[in-house]
């Protein structure tokens, strides 16, 4: 695979062997990133592919370029945009505290600076209840809807009662700034920081594959700030049904192995929800990849779901 470094599509090619066809040749949509100042937020986003236009949600704390295999996967067939949520990133705060309403008022504020007066959705864990506030707010304006291991319910969260009370009340401490900070500057101890991240890990059940000390180490008092209100609003979110379903394609892909979700809760939520529903079922025994997938895996373990939702 030849790593791209001058903006232009790179291409991955088959090993050619004797009497064997010629090798299948995969470009590699080219990525360009820009800077769009909309009313509440200075927005950093990539854009790549062509074809009708894919705004891709953000999850928690993501960084544009752990995303840019996932843009590019899906900028075979669409043109995507990602953006780092205000907060993240090159992206400005919010003047407020976060919340999805402020986030999905971002998303029409972009689509109408682009110029799109329709565009398909795609979100991915917390991106889930992002993308939901979004279609709620868009309506008819969303072609298409994508989901990957969605989170749209406190119910469909592995948690106990008990330890989800525990965990809403340690994300409301975290929401004050001078706790927040010295949270943040004892985790940055190197002394101290292995514990601390240990305990966080183990409350929250985060995968083990995941270093929350690197990811703390890392992470700006703005991010912080913003993920602690991602949090409290994933532990408490319970998306209902709308009155009639919605009329736009769902296409669903969740392993059914997920530690964090419960796939069948999380399957009812979207057959209320949608009158179309496709759904891919994985044996991930993870609920986030261990490392930001590379294209080649993209193509491997979506490529199935990608073509469905561009045959129909």
């Amino acid at each position: 695979m030849l790593q791209e470094k001058t903006g232009e599509p790179t291409l991955i090619t088959g090993m050619a062997a004797v009497d064997q066809p010629s090798p299948t040749r995969v470009v590699i949509p080219a990525v360009h990133y820009h800077h769009l100042q909309l009313p509440k937020t200075n927005l950093h986003y990539l854009a790549c592919g062509d074809g009708p236009p894919l705004v891709m949600v953000p999850a928690t704390i993501s960084k544009i370029e752990n995303w840019k295999a996932l843009a590019q996967f899906m900028g075979q067939r669409f043109r995507v945009y990602f953006f780092e949520l205000p907060g993240h990133g090159s992206s400005s705060p919010f003047p407020q505290p976060f919340s999805s309403q402020l986030a999905a008022e971002t998303v029409e504020d972009f689509i109408g600076c682009l110029g799109y007066q329709s565009v398909s959705l795609m979100g991915f864990s917390f991106g889930g209840i992002l993308t939901m506030t979004t279609l709620n707010r868009l309506r008819e304006r969303v072609s298409k809807v994508i989901l990957l291991s969605p989170v749209l319910s406190r119910r469909a969260l592995k948690y106990s009662e008990a330890r989800l009370r525990l965990l809403k009340g340690m994300v409301k401490t975290f929401q004050r700034p001078r706790i927040r900070s010295g949270v943040l500057r004892t985790i940055r101890n190197p002394k101290v920081n292995g514990l601390l991240a240990s305990t966080i890990a183990n409350m929250g059940r985060v995968e083990k594959s995941i270093s929350v000390r690197e990811v703390f180490q890392k992470i700006s008092d703005s991010t912080a700030d913003v993920l602690s209100y991602q949090l409290a609003e994933m532990l408490d979110f319970e998306m209902q049904a709308p009155a009639a379903a919605f009329s736009q394609p769902c296409y669903f892909g969740m392993s059914i192995r997920d530690p964090l979700l419960n796939f069948d809760v999380t399957l009812d939520l979207m057959k209320k929800s949608f009158s179309q529903v496709h759904v891919e079922q994985f044996q991930f025994p993870y609920h986030q990849p261990p490392k930001p997938p590379t294209f080649e895996e993209m193509n491997l373990d979506y490529g199935s779901l990608l073509d469905y939702v561009c045959s129909t």
